[in-house]
Order: structure tokens, then sequence, then C-alpha cells
């Protein structure tokens, strides 16, 4: 009985309890004559975004405007002379390869190739042992027809895609000793073309990786037993964009060989600025047959020279 009386007090509690209501107001203070205020922060960031823009274009903007590249530029024959000459001149200006030539042998293919742009200059060193550096143009003597089926050495070679030869700097054994490295680092000199583009105005990546394919493969014939390898591994860090029609600079050398193993890396570089803008690992495995190739008649280094 005491529990029902409780119960039936205590209900009545329950039915008085008001419920609460919350009153919303949507009208904000917003003194007349002040709305306007706002523009002048707003116009003042608006321009200083866009001169800023104007002046320095942010790296995005080619990919967001112009992907691809719309044409591909022909030359006739004259042209494609006057253009290579063009770049062959202006190669032998760079600092780096005036710097590299100053403690270089020439061989005689490369000195052959210079003349015939009318490109004259005196190397320091007629003797391959007591230079640092021996310079090389690969493929600068072959015959024309048979690099007709070769990629880079044939068909990427014209006006404005590798409109001159490669300008090769390897290290002599004399030179490793007297400055350090190893016998065969090198320096590659390399002038991309407007019409080797993925995007407008930037070099296709894949062909990045083509150039530091042969020249990390240049430099790991000097590392290994018979001077011939294959690619077995071939690792490349994106940067920055490479801009095209410019010249780079691609430093390879090697970290360490074992046996029948070579391991090499790389860097490209813009050829002012010295910034990296890729960079490369790499391993070349020497093929087992590799060690007969001397009794066929072919000299690698012989090759190797133009």
């Amino acid at each position: 009985m005491m529990i029902r009386a409780c119960v039936r007090r205590s209900a009545p509690v329950f039915q008085r309890v008001a419920p609460v209501r919350r009153y919303l107001s949507t009208q904000t203070p917003n003194p007349k004559g002040r709305s306007w205020l706002w523009l002048l922060p707003a116009s003042f960031a608006a321009g200083a975004c866009y001169l800023v823009g104007a002046k320095y274009p942010p790296a995005a903007i080619p990919f967001l405007f112009s992907p691809h590249t719309p044409h591909a530029s022909i030359a006739s024959d004259e042209e494609a002379l006057e253009h290579a000459h063009e770049i062959e001149t202006a190669l032998h200006k760079l600092p780096a390869v005036q710097e590299y030539i100053s403690r270089s042998y020439e061989t005689p293919s490369a000195k052959r190739h210079r003349e015939q742009h009318g490109v004259s200059y005196n190397v320091p060193f007629a003797d391959p042992k007591m230079a640092d550096y021996v310079i090389q143009r690969p493929f600068s003597s072959v015959d024309p027809v048979h690099l007709e089926t070769m990629l880079t050495a044939g068909s990427l070679r014209g006006p404005h895609k590798f409109a001159a030869m490669p300008f090769v700097f390897s290290k002599t054994r004399g030179g490793a000793q007297r400055i350090g490295g190893r016998e065969g680092d090198g320096l590659v000199v390399v002038h991309f073309g407007k019409n080797m583009c993925g995007y407008k105005g930037v070099v296709h990546g894949g062909l990045l990786a083509t150039v530091f394919d042969e020249a990390l493969a240049r430099t790991a014939f000097f590392g290994l037993p018979n001077h011939l390898g294959v690619t077995g591994k071939l690792e490349l860090f994106y940067r920055k964009p490479v801009r095209a029609e410019r010249f780079y600079l691609v430093e390879t050398r090697i970290a360490e060989n074992a046996g029948r193993k070579c391991f090499v890396s790389g860097t490209l570089m813009d050829a002012h600025t010295r910034q990296v803008l890729v960079e490369a690992n790499a391993v070349f495995i020497e093929p087992r047959w590799a060690k007969w190739i001397s009794w066929m008649g072919i000299n690698i280094h012989k090759l190797l020279e133009g």
C-alpha cells in the first residue's frame, strides 16, 4: 500500500513538465554602409595572385591547358644541316663542356665529327694516359645505312629531335687515380628537340629512360670483365619536368661491380644551373658468352669510341 501511494503521488510531477522551446533568430546584424568593405582585401589578394602567377607560372599549367604536343616540326635537308650546325656550335660553348675539354683527350672520330661542323679548338692532351677524360661521339663514324633501324642513333636523329650526336666524356684510368671515382665514370651532354615531348614543352619520360639506359650502359661496360652487358634493372626517379629545346648533362658513375654484375647510378641536370631533374639506378649483367666476344674479332672499346 505504501508503494502504490508513492507512485500515484509522483505521476503528476512528470505531467507538469513543460516542453522546452528554443527560438532561433535568422537575423544577423548588418550595419548599413559596411557591406562593401570586404571587396578591398579580396581585390588586392586577387590582383597579387594574378601578378605572381603571371611572373612565375606553376609547372602544372602546361599539363592542364596544353595536354598534348599539337604538331611536329618538319625541316628540309638544308634546314636540317643548318639546325644541326647550330646545336653543335652551341654545345661546344657550354661552360661544362669547355671545363671538361681542358682535361680531355679527343678520339679521332670525335675530332673528325666536330671539324665537319667547323668547330675548332686545341685539345690539351695528345695521349689518353695523361688526360682525365676521353672525348667520344657515339655512332659518328657508322655508316648511316646501318643506323636506320637503331632508335636513338637513327629513328630519333634529326632536326628538333636529337640534332647532334651525344657528347661523351669517359674518365680514364689515370683520371680516376688523380681525381677519384672509377674508370668509365662519365658525363654525357645531350640536347632534346621540341618533337620529343609527351606534353607540350616537356620531354617524354620514356625517352629519358632510354637516354639513361644507354648512358649508364656505356659506363657499366668499363666495370664488367669483358666490357659487354645487358640491362638487368633500370629505376628512375623523376624530380622535376625536363623542358625541351635545352641542353642537359647526364652524369654516370659506377657504384659497385661484382663478377658479371655492375651497379651504376646517374643524374640528369640542367646544363647551366646543374639542378638535378631526374635520378637513375641500374644493374647491368654480362652474358656468359661475352668472354668469347674477342674471339669473334669484335673490339668493344673501338665501338664505344664511335
